[in-house]
């Protein structure tokens, strides 16, 4: 793994870096397969996926804006695991999301995924049908169990869809659900295009379980890629 965090860290240490950044008001960027720690979680990125401006605001964990382009139908994201129960804030705002369609297909539609201890905070907080040339989502849904938002409608190939805005509640607001005491929490935030040809279907909880203690050592995107193997 590249960036700030190269081999297994002690959770003390995650725990006293996050406390640091937080203090002093730091502002973190994240290319593709990087990772830091930042407001109790230690956050990795997928190969194509960036993010720019994390920051922590009270009790929330901000994410300015997240960029994915898909050159095929596997699942891009991020995944979060709690790394104290002294800082870890409860709440990720991703305020803006920019997602490329590389794959020459044209998408049916988009949706957004959690596995693990979170769910997303409401049908009030998440992100409205974006917008952008070749982009055309009018209808989105919530299930019940606030794990998955479905948006209906298409994004032509080549073409680029902008999320969120500053009108209030254009964002997607998620619900980490941190732990008082080990084991401490774990999810993943998955987007993924619907409609792409040779998609594969998204990894099933059970191996998921099974391999998300593993990210702990920093090895993020590599595992993540194995998460999809048991798919």
């Amino acid at each position: 793994m590249s960036g700030l965090i190269k081999k297994a860290v002690p959770a003390a240490l995650l725990a006293a870096l996050g406390l640091a950044l937080n203090a002093s008001g730091a502002s973190i960027n994240l290319s593709g397969g990087q990772s830091t720690i930042l407001g109790g979680w230690q956050i990795g990125t997928d190969p194509n996926v960036s993010v720019t401006g994390i920051s922590v605001n009270g009790q929330t964990l901000i994410i300015q804006n997240e960029s994915a382009t898909f050159t095929d139908g596997i699942p891009q994201g991020l995944t979060f695991i709690q790394v104290s129960s002294a800082v870890a804030v409860p709440f990720i705002q991703i305020s803006t999301n920019t997602v490329g369609n590389a794959t020459g297909s044209d998408w049916t539609g988009f949706q957004y995924s959690l596995s693990g201890s979170a769910g997303f905070d409401g049908v009030t907080n998440i992100f409205t049908p974006p917008f952008g040339t070749g982009v055309n989502y009018q209808n989105l849904d919530l299930n019940p169990a606030r794990n998955l938002v479905t948006y209906t409608g298409s994004q032509l190939g080549g073409s680029t869809s902008n999320w969120g805005s500053t009108n209030p509640g254009d964002d997607l607001l998620i619900d980490g659900n941190p732990s008082t005491g080990a084991p401490f929490a774990s999810f993943t935030l998955d987007e993924s295009p619907q409609g792409v040809v040779g998609e594969v279907v998204p990894v099933a909880p059970a191996a998921w379980q099974f391999l998300v203690g593993l990210l702990a050592v920093g090895i993020v995107p590599t595992l993540r890629k194995a998460m999809r193997f048991f798919a």
